[in-house]
Formats: structure tokens, C-alpha cells, sequence
């Protein structure tokens, strides 16, 4: 058995609501750089040194990006040896090593690459230095002869 109502739902006047006062918003620059400074100390107390590079506000929401700071070589070796990450490898590789460490807890080993020997051929003035180029002593005597005596090498050949 259905109900229906007596009388239609009335919506209530509009006048019941209140007109607002207008302000854009309730953040002054002020406050936003205040919040901005507190989080940045926040995240620096648990480690994480940040800065805040943008604020977005919103209607309900202010948005913070933060960066991470730069970190030289040193300081991530440091952190590697730390936590008994493996330390080879450039810097691009020992970041992303320590990322999937924080991210998962696991250790990565370094990738092992074999350095390719570059052929040995004739050497000439336009030749081209390929990556992981092999210095021999035929290359060295090469050296010394267009570019004289006073030509070294910081490191000792191997025969």
C-alpha cells in the first residue's frame, strides 16, 4: 500500500541565508609564507629537506609543491654506505637505487657491465674517442708523438 502526501514539499525562502562578506580569501601572503616555512621545518625534522617552490589556493584547499633539495655524490654515498647500499655507479644510478631502497626496503645490486674494449686500428688525428675507450700504449706513444714530451698520463698503463 503506497502513501502519498497531503501537500507538496515547500522549499524553504531563500532569505533564510545569509549574504557573505565578500573576502577573496581568508589567506594573507603572510600566512600562506608562515604555513609554507612551518611545513618545510616540519618535514626537515623527520629529515626531508624540501623546499616549497609554488602555493595554489584553492576554494577549500591550499596546495604546497615542494621539491626535494639537490644532493651532491658525496652525500649519497654516504646514505649508501649508510643503509649498505651498493655505492658504484653514477649519480643518476645511486639516486635511483636509494628511491627503490625507501620505496620498498629492498637492495638493489649494481648492475655489472663489462667495459668493451675499443678495436685497436690505426690511430689518426680525426679519429673519434668512442665511450669506455681503452687507452694502450699504442695509443700513448700516438699521444707523445703529436703533442711532444711533455705529454703524461695520470694513470700507469698495464702490459
Amino acid at each position: 500500500m503506497e502513501h502519498k502526501p497531503d501537500k507538496a514539499y515547500v522549499f524553504p525562502s531563500i532569505d533564510l541565508l545569509k549574504k557573505g562578506e565578500g573576502k577573496k580569501s581568508a589567506n594573507t601572503e603572510h600566512q600562506l609564507r608562515e604555513t609554507a616555512d612551518k611545513l618545510q621545518q616540519t618535514l626537515k625534522n623527520f629529515g626531508v629537506n624540501v623546499t616549497v617552490t609554488n602555493i595554489s589556493c584553492g576554494p577549500a584547499v591550499t596546495r604546497y609543491e615542494i621539491q626535494p633539495f639537490y644532493f651532491l655524490k658525496e652525500e649519497l654515498v654516504k646514505f649508501c654506505k649508510e643503509n649498505g647500499l651498493s655505492v658504484s655507479g653514477g649519480k643518476i644510478d645511486i639516486t635511483d637505487r636509494i628511491a627503490h631502497y625507501l620505496d620498498t626496503g629492498e637492495t638493489l645490486s649494481a648492475p655489472r657491465e663489462k667495459r668493451v674494449k675499443a678495436p685497436i686500428s690505426d690511430i689518426y688525428m680525426d679519429t673519434k674517442i668512442e665511450p669506455d675507450f681503452v687507452c694502450t700504449e699504442k695509443h700513448r706513444a700516438f699521444f707523445k708523438e703529436h703533442i711532444g714530451s711533455t705529454f703524461t698520463f695520470n694513470v700507469a698503463f698495464q702490459k
